[in-house]
């Protein structure tokens, strides 16, 4: 690979699932999509980079410990907020969910996010049921939180051989 090339962050973990026999489908989003949903949920540029070329195609989902963790297309991104930043068809704000807070992948309710507002654009997990959200870092931007996802990930596959 050229050294001007970059692999974009989902591929790295769609090989990563891959070499453990685990599909993982990856989808180009259209510049329709992107302008969409970039203008509904204000997203910075230096987010949407992460989505493109490809990203996870709808209904994307990685092996997990005991449940598997959906990882939200760009396309899905805004009906993933449902229940942590608004409720309902009038989109209802909920109290203690920040307005820059994206959420981008969650395993049983608990999201993973994007905080839209801090520096590098950090990726955060919060447990939900905890009567408030305390965000933890679990990422300094959208690629790290995948590399470390894709390590997770060979983790879990490796059989103790």
């Amino acid at each position: 690979m050229a050294s001007d090339e970059r692999v974009a962050p989902f591929e790295v973990l769609q090989q990563v699932l891959a070499s453990h026999g685990v599909g993982f489908s990856l989808a180009l989003t259209s510049s329709t999509t992107v302008a969409q949903v970039s203008q509904e949920l204000r997203l910075p540029p230096d987010f949407v980079d992460a989505y493109l070329p490809s990203g996870p195609a709808s209904g994307s989902y990685v092996p997990w410990v005991v449940e598997q963790l959906m990882v939200c297309s760009f396309a899905e991104l805004p009906g993933a907020q449902e229940g942590y930043a608004w409720s309902g068809p009038e989109r209802s704000r909920l109290p203690g969910w920040a307005p820059s807070w994206v959420v981008v992948a969650s395993i049983f309710g608990d999201p993973f996010f994007v905080d839209l507002e801090k520096d590098g654009l950090p990726v955060l997990f919060a447990r939900h049921g905890a009567g408030e959200w305390r965000p933890r870092r679990v990422a300094p931007n959208m690629a790290a939180f995948l590399e470390v996802l894709s390590g997770l990930e060979s983790v879990l596959f490796v059989d103790g051989t």
